[in-house]
């Protein structure tokens, strides 16, 4: 037995020794979850225990690693208390002592940032048992924190007192300003030896460098002369040059440091921010380089020259959020990260919250140069030269008459000529304490000259020269003495500053002046005397990239370029360049655009010329596209993904179908385009690898406020479909994130819905607004640039005007006087209602259902019944209308017979008892039975057209190709012919019309619409040989084949068909059996037809014929063989290899025959990019509009112009229209209404008026919104101390938690738009916690409904009113909705609800939860705004009691009623007098039973509640008898209560 111990215990331990940790805490999990099966006593657990723990914190999983510790410590106070321990463990268990073990629970802690909790067990342990690491790990803990200082100096000196070569704490002691002396007090047992004398210097060169005495801590510093090459040291002088101002040496000493340790830490971001100011980009990147002790991780300091080089190459969106990581790690102590944070502030043009930041480095050290310099430049830059002068005054008085605080303070008086004599005095005063310090020389040296003392100037300059080398004071004199003629001393200046750079063009331009006669002379030296001081040196005129940098300027440019000025001649020549800026501008455009092509692949040759330019405007500009219906933005977006298709780039598109997102991926074909998983781990991997994101908006909104997307690195956000973006949508929510974050990214909307924005007032504003664009750009079809593209292109167009019959001709005229007669009553019974829209041109349009969703839906509960009759007749009219126009005879007459009935003339408005409606009914029966009573229905006029088309028009058009022996005529290429309907029904009549021709189609109609039909004319016996009766014999009607195609499920090509005459004829032959019965079933029996119908019915989008001819017997496959004379022997067949998913391409590849395509305009799935895919793979030669469609011409418009083809080359379209009816009616009603949607935006765009901070990019916006929440808190109770404010309580911005499946919703966005913090959570109760007491369910009418019936809206209210004091539910109407319960809700086809049934349902919810409060709301408006007065002075809500409320696992609170308590109990408590939510929860503690309870007696329950009349109440109620309350002879009950 002790040998299995002695194995389980040492293989652990062997394991652990060999660092095998992960494979320990396997083990050591096995071992803990069963230590007997182990035979492991309590010693060996504690052994388990210690090692698992410092295997977790080995592999970082701190948490587990906390948790072990603490078991561990249970474990040994429990052994403690044993005499015996085993002779093997002692070294584990004396080595890991309590204080150990308590050291690395809050090293584990401090890791998880529980830096309180942390510091509390320290704390806890006694002063005198604290060994140095726990008091120096104190140390770093409460570093930072107001009020510590003493416990800081404290934990030093104990630590010193130790060990006294702690350096860190001596560093640390200094720092916190004790006195050099009392620190080496500390240590004087060490420095007394021979060995470590050196360290007194090193403590009065810390405290001399504490006190800015940096000459004196040098001279220290130099003294120390064995450690030269000590890197620390080295640092050390470094800093204190860089503190005094003399850079170069500061970079002599830091970069040796560097090149001694490359992983040092001290003086590592003066080094780097040296590097910078030098121009030193290379040494820049060596120092990018991760931490020594772990390869893969980055220290504050890696982050800190990380951002420093971003921001030298101008990436300042990436170089704000290293640099954000690094202030916030350092709890905004890191004087550094603060100054570079202002500069990236400031060049992206935020100098507010520049300043912000610099007056924070003010507050940890006050004395540091540089933050002064960089306020007051700030301020200069700003306009702000009296704020300029304040702060230089102050910072003069603070940090003393220096030559630097005297010249910087010189440079802010420069600014103004009436101060001038002031900055004069200044700068002699710096010249008197070093008179050779270059900027003073400079500034008083410019100052001369501009008060024409050259000779001093000239004397000044001179003397500066022979000691210090400056390119600057050197192009000064040499420009001072070409004035005075001395043309020798000129050159040899000029000469002396190319020694030193090559390249300099101020030298250049003045030795070229020298050559030239006087006058040129003198004109060059005024142009050249304006251009000093443009460069400091060669590297610094012009950054890397050529262009001039937003970036300030360094330590050595500001102070000297501020008075440098233009003279008027170069002013002048300046503004002749701009006026001739344009076409440069234009050229550089191009250069661009050319770049970007070339450098990501975009396929600009298959960019039209308005592509091109659209392209151009989305790349360079933020803003709204939108684009004429057909003029497709896909191929601009397209590229624009290419653009950005690339890791270092994080792009998210929005408000994309399924469709849209495979075709771009498909076309990217790049690793870096994503689609969002449903894991949001994965997710937040994924961000991190940019590319494109194709993202659901509601699973973007929800990383976004979980902060699982990285906001600030985002690049940008294509939004697609653009005018759905309103407010309260899931769009806008998304993009408000974004853009609070995020001032640099772009946003890009498009859109091809122009007509969308002329509903209701400001709507593309409105959108715009939401998007956060500046700018609108509209490419409607008359463009000019689209014009000039489509025009010189046009496809060949032939247009066949077919006149309707006769009798078409009657049913349109009856069926549009009815409607006339529906919309003028319509008007008249609701004279009050705007019915500007509902006219009859209008109701022919596909937009009608819209127009009377917009004008009517919210009054709809005050219309009357009439009305409502009037819109539904409407409606039937109008699909009667486009079945005339668009289908056949057969299908107009079933269609009419429904409305023929004595039940639905009792139930309409009254048109079936109208002249006109008789006629309708009249004639469309012509149209299928003759005068004879035969079946011999009306052809469709358009039918006898398409056949000539296919039948002689293309084939002697072939033919006179062949004849004109054009060369790019491919004989033997098959002709591919494409025919565009507008609904797959026509697709199929028109397959159905050629493949089995006019009588069959027609007769098929017939038999499955269920038409009667006793006589067949000649020509319909001819199908199956004759006949009489109702059709024939059963036998020759299956003859027939006039059976419709299941599509097959199976991978074979065999189809199943139905016999739907058979059971037809079946079904008449019951009906003249027994007559009445049918009659009584007849609504049954229709409704079994419909669903068999519908699922017979599986029209298609797309249908493939084959085209032949047989001449002589022999089938001809070729166009050129056909024979004219004989066209109806043409024949139509189906593509044998047709399937469900229709691949054009792999079909009509192999296919010899000629191809005709049927297809419709849009597809269900690939919706109107649906033409454009099949023109691209189907190339046709001929295409047959059957109907008219504005898209699909400007679809095939710009398929004719990419291909840019020869004239007789182009495609031949033709068009069938019926003329002069409503079908070219409704053709141009479409196009006059965007025409006219486009003539608004164009006018809207005009008078326009768009603020600067639309876009989101600047911070008015956010002050605004601040400003709001400042007059939200003003809102105090007066109550309160007259309305005054504590000042003690500092006020948090208002938090609501809300439930994650409530992001579907459009409250959680207008709660946020409102300025309250939305934090989605996975609660169960409730679906918004307002406040630790205010839970609301929300419920939508139908959700209501189906809640009541369901009666989980019980349990859910049951839950609130056990959770929380004060439940709501809320009823929530739609806005576009009238606030009003309908009369009747259809819940299914079987039930349905009425009004009172709500309401007596919702009466009995608030008898059984009387504490459950209902709030109706008209709209998710007026929901968050009663939100934002209800959250008014509450608390904020608990996330962590939110999310544990209702689960099996709650909180201590809620346990004592869920589970230590008897829920049921507890509720019939809640109900009896006196008790209620404060003392409940005692009398369920204290009382045993309810038959104990009524054993108490009134001051016993008085004892147990705590107050004596609620115990009196308590008493009456379960000892008094109840009586009923007795009548008096007049009638009334007696008076029972008494008078207050």
């Amino acid at each position: 037995m002790d040998q299995i111990k002695l194995n389980s215990l040492q293989q652990l331990m062997e394991l652990y020794e060999e660092e095998l940790y992960t494979n320990v805490s396997i083990l050591a999990q096995f071992y803990l979850s069963n230590p007997s099966h182990f035979h492991l006593n309590q010693h060996e657990i504690f052994c388990v225990y210690v090692l698992n723990g410092n295997s977790l914190w080995e592999v970082k999983n701190y948490s587990e690693a906390q948790k072990q510790y603490e078991a561990a410590i249970l474990f040994r106070r429990q052994l403690s208390k044993e005499p015996k321990f085993p002779q093997s463990l002692i070294e584990i268990f004396e080595r890991f002592s309590e204080i150990e073990l308590k050291f690395k629970i809050a090293k584990c802690m401090v890791e998880n940032q529980q830096f309180k909790e942390a510091a509390s067990i320290l704390q806890a342990i006694p002063l005198k048992h604290r060994p140095p690491k726990i008091n120096m790990l104190l140390v770093k803990i409460q570093h930072g924190e107001s009020g510590t200082d003493k416990h800081l100096i404290a934990n030093y000196k104990e630590v010193l007192r130790k060990l006294p070569l702690a350096f860190e704490c001596i560093d640390g002691l200094i720092n916190l300003g004790v006195k050099g002396t009392e620190v080496n007090s500390l240590i004087i047992d060490v420095s007394s030896t021979e060995c470590f004398e050196w360290i007194h210097s090193y403590i009065r060169a810390a405290s001399e460098m504490h006190n800015r005495k940096y000459a004196e801590c040098v001279m220290t510093l130099v003294t120390i002369d064995s450690f030269k090459s000590n890197s620390k040291i080295l640092a050390m002088m470094g800093e204190a040059f860089y503190f005094s101002g003399d850079y170069e040496r500061a970079n002599t000493y830091l970069r040796r440091a560097y090149e001694i340790n490359p992983f040092m830490k001290h003086g590592i971001q003066k080094y780097a921010m040296l590097c910078d100011m030098f121009k030193k980009t290379r040494d820049l990147e060596q120092i990018l380089r991760p931490s020594s002790t772990h390869p893969y991780e980055y220290t504050s300091e890696n982050w800190f020259v990380m951002a420093l080089y971003l921001y030298s190459c101008m990436k300042y969106e990436k170089a704000q959020y290293f640099i954000n990581r690094v202030i916030l790690q350092h709890q905004h102590r890191n004087v550094d990260a603060l100054i570079l944070n202002a500069k990236i502030l400031h060049a992206t043009k935020k100098s507010n919250e520049a300043l912000i930041s610099l007056r924070q480095a003010l507050k940890y050290e006050p004395h540091r140069f540089e933050v002064h310099r960089w306020i007051i430049e700030i301020l200069l830059n700003t306009d702000r030269g009296r704020d300029a002068q304040n702060q230089a005054t102050k910072s003069l008085k603070l940090l003393g008459e220096t030559p630097r605080t005297l010249t910087l303070t010189a440079s802010t008086f420069l600014k103004n000529p009436i101060s001038k004599d002031k900055a004069k005095m200044l700068l002699q005063k710096a010249l008197e304490i070093n008179e050779f310090y270059t900027k003073a020389v400079f500034f008083l040296a410019q100052i001369l000259i501009d008060d024409k003392e050259h000779k001093a100037a000239i004397k000044l300059l001179e003397k500066t020269s022979a000691v210090v080398s400056n390119i600057k004071i050197s192009l000064m004199l040499a420009d001072l003495y070409a004035k005075s003629k001395n043309l020798s001393l000129a050159l040899e200046y000029y000469t002396k500053v190319l020694n030193q750079d090559t390249t300099n063009r101020h030298a250049l331009n003045g030795l070229m002046a020298l050559e030239s006669t006087n006058n040129t002379l003198d004109k060059a030296l005024e142009v050249s005397s304006t251009t000093c001081g443009e460069n400091d040196d060669s590297s610094a005129e012009v950054d890397q990239n050529g262009e001039n940098s937003n970036r300030m300027k360094d330590d050595d440019d500001i102070t000297m370029d501020i008075e440098i000025g233009e003279s008027s001649k170069e002013a002048s020549k300046e503004a002749k360049k701009m006026e001739d800026s344009d076409d440069e501008n234009c050229l550089k455009e191009i250069i661009q655009i050319d770049e970007i092509v070339h450098h990501s692949g975009i396929e600009s040759a298959k960019m039209l010329e308005f592509e091109r330019q659209m392209f151009l405007d989305c790349v360079y500009n933020d803003g709204l596209v939108i684009c004429g219906k057909g003029i497709s933005y896909e191929k601009v977006l397209l590229n624009l993904f290419k653009v950005y298709v690339d890791p270092s780039n994080l792009v998210f598109v929005l408000n994309s179908d399924e469709y849209e997102e495979k075709y771009y991926t498909k076309l990217l074909d790049s690793p870096h385009v994503h689609q969002a998983s449903s894991n949001s781990n994965e997710r937040e991997k994924v961000y991190l690898s940019g590319g494109i994101q194709f993202i659901s908006t509601q699973v973007l909104v929800l990383d976004l406020l979980k902060n699982r997307v990285p906001t600030e690195l985002i690049t940008g956000i294509f939004v697609l479909r653009a005018h759905q973006i309103i407010e309260s949508c899931q769009e806008a929510f998304a993009l408000r994130l974004y853009r609070q974050k995020n001032k640099t990214g772009f946003i890009k909307a498009f859109t091809m819905s122009a007509e969308a924005f002329t509903y209701g007032y400001g709507h593309v504003e409105k959108v715009m607004r939401n998007l956060f664009v500046r700018e609108l750009y509209l490419w409607p079809r008359f463009h000019a640039l689209i014009q000039k593209n489509l025009k010189a292109f046009e496809p060949t167009s032939i247009e066949f005007h077919i006149p309707m019959t006769q009798k078409m001709t009657q049913l349109q005229t009856n069926l549009l006087d009815l409607m006339n007669f529906l919309v003028k009553e319509l008007k008249r019974i609701n004279p009050n209602v705007d019915l500007e829209e509902v006219t009859v041109e209008n109701c022919i349009t596909k937009k009608f259902q819209k127009i009377l969703q917009l004008q009517l839906d919210v009054i709809w509960h005050q219309l009357s019944a009439k009305t409502k009759l009037l819109i539904a007749d409407l409606k039937v009219l109008r699909n009667l209308m486009f079945t005339t126009i668009y289908g056949d005879s057969v299908s107009l007459f079933s269609s009419l017979r429904k409305y023929r009935t004595s039940e639905y003339a009792m139930s309409n408005s009254g048109w079936t008892l109208l002249t006109a409606a008789e006629q309708v009914f009249k004639i469309s029966k012509e149209r299928v039975f003759n005068s004879k009573d035969e079946f011999d229905p009306e052809p469709c006029p358009k039918w006898k057209a398409l056949s000539e088309i296919l039948r002689v028009e293309i084939p002697a058009d072939i033919k006179k190709n062949i004849k004109d022996d054009r060369i790019d005529f491919d004989k033997e290429k098959p002709i591919r012919v494409l025919v565009l309907c507008n609904e797959g029904k026509t697709c199929h009549q028109l397959n159905q019309y050629l493949t089995q021709g006019l009588e069959r189609t027609l007769f098929w109609t017939a038999m499955k619409n269920d038409v009667s039909v006793q006589k067949l004319n000649s020509k319909y016996k001819a199908i199956h040989g004759g006949g009489s009766g109702i059709v024939g014999d059963a036998m020759n009607i299956e003859k027939l084949q006039l059976y419709p195609e299941k599509p097959t499920t199976s991978k074979t090509q065999k189809t199943e068909k139905v016999p739907l005459v058979m059971s037809l004829l079946k079904s008449r032959k019951r009906k003249n059996e027994s007559h009445e019965e049918a009659s009584k079933d007849e609504e049954l029996k229709a409704d079994e037809l419909n669903d068999f119908q519908d699922d017979i019915d599986c029209f298609k989008d797309s249908y493939i014929l084959t085209m032949s001819q047989k001449i002589d017997g022999n089938e001809s496959f070729s166009a050129n063989d056909f024979d004219l004379t004989q066209a109806e022997n043409v024949e139509f067949e189906m593509c044998s290899n047709l399937s469900d998913q229709l691949n054009v391409t792999s079909i009509i590849a192999n296919m010899q025959k000629p191809t005709v395509v049927i297809q419709t305009f849009r597809s269900d799935q690939l919706k109107m990019s649906s033409l454009d895919q099949t023109l691209q793979e189907m190339q046709p030669e001929y295409i047959v509009l059957y109907n008219s469609n504005v898209t699909a011409i400007r679809q095939i418009e710009i398929f004719e112009a990419r291909l840019k083809r020869h004239p007789k080359r182009r495609l031949k379209v033709f068009v069938l229209m019926h003329s002069k009816t409503v079908e070219e009616q409704n053709f141009l009603t479409n196009l006059r209404r965007e025409k006219k949607a486009f003539e608004m935006l164009i006018d809207t765009k005009r008078v326009m008026v768009v603020p600067e901070y639309q876009d989101g990019k600047t911070d008015v916006m956010d002050h605004a919104r601040d400003e709001d929440g400042e007059k939200d808190e003003e809102k105090v109770s007066t109550r309160q101390a007259g309305g005054q404010n504590d000042v003690s309580k500092k006020k948090e911005p208002p938090r609501i938690i809300v439930d994650s499946r409530e992001f579907r919703s459009e409250l959680p966005c207008l709660i946020h738009k409102r300025g309250i913090e939305v934090v989605p959570l996975m609660i169960t109760i409730g679906d918004y916690i307002l406040s630790p007491d205010i839970c609301v369910e929300r419920k939508s009418i139908s959700d209501l409904i189906g809640s009541l019936n369901s009666g989980r809206l019980y349990n859910q209210c049951q839950q609130m009113t056990r959770f929380y004091t004060k439940p709501i539910l809320l009823i929530e109407f739609d806005q576009n909705r009238p606030f009003h319960l309908q009369g009747r809700y259809m819940l299914s086809r079987e039930t349905e609800i009425n009004n009172s049934e709500i309401m007596q349902k919702l009466q009995l919810l608030t008898i059984h939860f009387p504490k459950l409060r209902l709030v109706w709301s008209p709209s998710p408006y007026a929901t968050a705004q009663l939100f934002e007065e209800i959250k008014l002075n509450k608390d904020q809500p608990d996330s962590t009691v939110a999310v544990q409320a209702g689960l099996d696992d709650p909180t201590q609170e809620l346990e004592a009623i869920t589970e230590k308590y008897n829920a049921t109990v507890h509720d019939f408590l809640m109900k009896l007098p006196g008790i209620n939510l404060k003392n409940v929860h005692s009398v369920m503690r204290k009382g045993k039973s309810l038959k104990d309870l009524l054993k108490l007696n009134e001051n016993e329950l008085s004892e147990m509640i705590g107050n004596s009349k609620d115990a009196k109440a308590l008493h009456i109620s379960l000892h008094n008898k109840l009586k009923p309350k007795q009548e008096d002879p007049k009638g009334k009950f007696k008076k029972t209560y008494k008078k207050f």
